[in-house]
């Protein structure tokens, strides 16, 4: 779904190019602008990693949550148990190990017995690795700050392994996403200064170029271009869009 997200998204910027081609020239400087829309540095659609039947959902849509908060957690009494039996496995693995090793150092022990209880030790601990990793997916942890974008189930709901959960994005960290006619890269840099005018605020906003695009659109004869925007306001939110105005000196 974020895929078919990303790509529809990048289709829109290009129909955006291709019908708002704004540009107002100057006595020494020529400015152009193209539609940009802001996107979310990191956002994350977190998946089931365990079939499991949900205890607790934590947040809400549009909730805010730090980095490490536990969103959801599962009902893991079966794993927990599991993880246990498999504790009490190994330390009974490890005291018949000692107990082969001291007879072996007595002479009365054979090296069939001492490797065999060494690789029953071997397998118990293979099982106490297995049983804490689903231990510790028993709750779905924040991997960054940010907010609640969507949420796809219920608290009590059973999910498989693999089914999508919740929907989140940082809005903290916040870029802009656009795509400029190819020619413009004969002059436009990393690190190049522009101006943003954001629809739903109304407001401009200071921006710097950080990424540029490694292929032209051959239809489009257009480039995907990234900026960096300053969002210390905190006013601005994903899917917001505007008009991003970049200047060069007339004789390029």
């Amino acid at each position: 779904m974020i895929a078919n997200f990303i790509n529809h998204r990048r289709l829109l910027s290009r129909i955006l190019l291709t019908l708002l081609p704004l540009c107002v020239w100057h006595s020494s400087l020529a400015s152009e602008a193209v539609r940009t829309l802001i996107v979310p540095v990191n956002e994350a659609k977190l998946s089931s990693q365990l079939a499991a039947r949900i205890t607790h959902i934590n947040v809400k849509t549009g909730s805010k949550f730090s980095k490490g908060d536990t969103l959801i957690r599962f009902d893991c009494g079966l794993h927990q148990a599991e993880l246990n039996k498999s504790l009490a496995e190994l330390k009974s693995a490890q005291a018949k190990l000692s107990s082969n090793k001291k007879l072996r150092s007595l002479g009365s022990g054979s090296d069939l017995d001492l490797a065999i209880a060494l690789s029953e030790v071997n397998k118990t601990k293979a099982q106490r690795a297995r049983a804490r990793e689903l231990v510790k997916h028993c709750q779905v942890l924040a991997p960054f700050n940010g907010r609640v974008h969507e949420i796809f189930v219920n608290r009590f709901e059973s999910v498989r392994q693999g089914d999508s959960l919740i929907d989140i994005l940082d809005d903290k960290h916040l870029r802009l996403e656009m795509f400029v006619p190819s020619s413009w890269s004969s002059w436009l840099k990393i690190g190049d200064s522009f101006d943003v005018k954001i629809g739903e605020t109304g407001k401009h906003y200071k921006a710097k170029v950080n990424m540029i695009g490694a292929r032209v659109d051959p239809v489009s004869q257009s480039i995907a271009l990234y900026g960096e925007i300053d969002n210390s306001s905190q006013d601005l939110l994903a899917g917001m869009s505007g008009t991003a105005s970049f200047s060069q000196s007339a004789d390029q």
